[in-house]
């Protein structure tokens, strides 16, 4: 933990993150430039101060330490695009159902480095909230992708536990202890994964045939 309370390395780990963030003074989902003029055109104010104003730490200041919150998030944003507190599955397929489309709700339609264009680099904005070892509900092999593989996992499996207690290793995608047409649902939905970009990103996600 940092000494105010935070987890000052997003972009680190596998764990929800608060949003927005401390050095998010705009609360735009994101910490630049902006951020730093709030803080630099507040600097000093000993008492009173708000986050609006510059304040990360909460302490009623805008000081050095709210510059150096500042310091260590930036640059930030978040991928938190149905804002419900953290970057989850739902805000990718958000991000995949606008991508290659212009923005003009910014956030909401994907857009986490707010460009104006629903691209490649929001997606690996999402995927680094995310965390290094994610895995998708129909990655049943654990090798951070949703293929062929895990297909002929789920048909290898299909129907061997009508009772309960598969596991996701086994073909279960949705945690309900079977391996039937509910797990290939969900395979479907996540097939490919990762995304496979347009050559001239700007084009849609376009998934290969299936298996």
């Amino acid at each position: 933990m940092g000494s105010w309370g935070w987890n000052v390395r997003p972009r680190s780990g596998n764990r929800p993150l608060p949003i927005p963030p401390p050095a998010d003074f705009t609360c735009e989902g994101k910490v630049d430039g902006h951020d730093f003029l709030i803080c630099q055109t507040n600097y000093p104010c000993t008492q009173g101060a708000t986050k609006r104003m510059g304040d990360a730490t909460a302490d009623g200041a805008v000081n050095g330490a709210d510059f150096l919150i500042w310091q260590t998030w930036f640059p930030y944003h978040t991928a938190d695009f149905d804002g419900s507190g953290a970057a989850d599955a739902n805000d990718y397929f958000i991000w995949r159902l606008h991508y290659a489309t212009q923005t003009g709700t910014g956030l909401a339609d994907g857009d986490a480095d707010h460009s104006g264009i629903i691209d490649y680099a929001d997606f690996l904005l999402w995927l680094g909230q995310m965390g290094p070892n994610y895995s998708p509900p129909a990655d049943f092999n654990g090798d951070g992708k949703v293929d062929g593989a895990d297909w002929l996992i789920w048909q290898n499996n299909l129907g061997k536990w009508p009772n309960g207690g598969a596991t996701k290793a086994d073909g279960d995608a949705n945690g309900d202890g079977k391996v039937d047409g509910l797990d290939l649902l969900e395979w479907q939905r996540w097939y490919p994964y990762p995304p496979i970009p347009h050559p001239e990103s700007n084009g849609p996600v376009t998934p290969p045939p299936h298996p």
